[in-house]
């Protein structure tokens, strides 16, 4: 009977999701051009009420034998697998000069996009662009659960979290209306980047505001992560994160990244102990717009110093990592696929 039910609630769940998906797009650039939907379309019968028709949803999940029903197989039986190439036509017009919103608005989705996402270009092909659009909640499951371990809640002791993520982007679009004016400016990033941006209501019009908070229960200030440069980026990350004795949670998003970090500590653990002695900020590549900031959030802390200082002697031995941060309950990383083969070396 539990079984039953769960299998009920999913059905309604995937109907909900395809009706709402179909009916919101389907007045999009791409829902009527593309090749790769003309079978869809045509399937759906667009003179006999087309979408219309179909998505006058039961509120009964018994009940969506009808209308929904049938869309759910009309889309079953003529969509195929996707690829990039049936999308690239559509998005590079995102980056076409002139950038005028007649052309991005409505292109993919109602609106513009909140950002674009692009590959992280590991592969060494081309970049990849996606446009990221605001769906609700319940259609974006995934992002809420991902914004969620994001933000560990404080513990009662006062603990700290080292949550280490990336604001930056590759380029701002900025569409024209017909006067010739910006309506709108799109960051181009990482997918990470975008979803924290959109969950919290960070526009790029802002950050030169982000970048001199110190979010209370964090490590590092939020400057942090506006630097573009890997190496200082993780140095930065790391020497705020040995500052804090009370350090709880680090999230890092990826084990490889964890490595990384655990490497830099390992390595240069001389440097950080002497920032952390004297409260100066060194003089490092990529840091000059945000240096000012992340000074302000250090000072001279000769008593962490000297605990450093001690357990830099045990730094070979098994066990250091927990030695440095005593309070450290969880490493929060992607540990899947290819990056399970890290999780010895961590």
């Amino acid at each position: 009977e539990v079984n039953a039910h769960a299998a009920k609630e999913r059905k309604r769940n995937v109907l909900e999701v395809l009706s709402y998906l179909v009916k919101t797009n389907s007045a999009t650039t791409y829902f009527r051009e593309s090749d790769a939907l003309a079978r869809f379309r045509s399937a759906l019968r667009p003179g006999d009420g087309g979408v219309d028709r179909l998505l006058q949803q039961q509120q009964d999940v018994d009940d969506v034998t009808g209308s929904v029903q049938e869309l759910f197989e009309i889309y079953h039986c003529n969509m195929g697998l996707s690829v990039y190439e049936d999308y690239l036509l559509f998005t590079s017009r995102f980056f076409d000069e002139p950038c005028k919103k007649s052309s991005m608005e409505n292109l993919m989705a109602p609106g513009l996009p909140c950002f674009i996402a692009h590959s992280s270009g590991t592969s060494g092909g081309a970049t990849k662009h996606f446009q990221k659009y605001c769906h609700r909640d319940h259609v974006s499951l995934s992002t809420s659960e991902a914004m969620k371990k994001l933000n560990p809640p404080t513990s009662n002791g006062g603990g700290k979290n080292c949550i280490m993520y990336s604001l930056g982007y590759r380029q701002v679009v900025a569409p024209l209306n017909e006067d010739g004016d910006v309506e709108g400016r799109i960051p181009v990033c990482l997918m990470t980047s975008g979803v924290i941006r959109v969950s919290n209501n960070m526009v790029v019009g802002g950050d030169a505001i982000y970048s001199t908070i110190k979010v209370p229960n964090c490590s590092s200030p939020l400057a942090v992560s506006f630097i573009q440069n890997y190496k200082p980026f993780l140095f930065m990350y790391a020497l705020f994160a040995l500052v804090e004795p009370k350090l709880e949670t680090i999230n890092t998003l990826f084990t490889t990244t964890c490595r990384d970090l655990c490497r830099a500590i390992h390595d240069q653990l001389g440097d950080f102990i002497h920032c952390i002695e004297t409260g100066v900020i060194p003089d490092l590549e990529g840091i000059d717009q945000v240096k000012e900031n992340l000074q302000r959030f250090l000072q001279p802390n000769p008593d962490r110093t000297e605990e450093l200082r001690k357990i830099g002697k045990a730094i070979e031995t098994q066990g250091w990592f927990k030695q440095i941060r005593p309070e450290l309950r969880v490493i929060l990383a992607t540990a899947s696929g290819p990056f399970s083969t890290v999780i010895p070396e961590v």
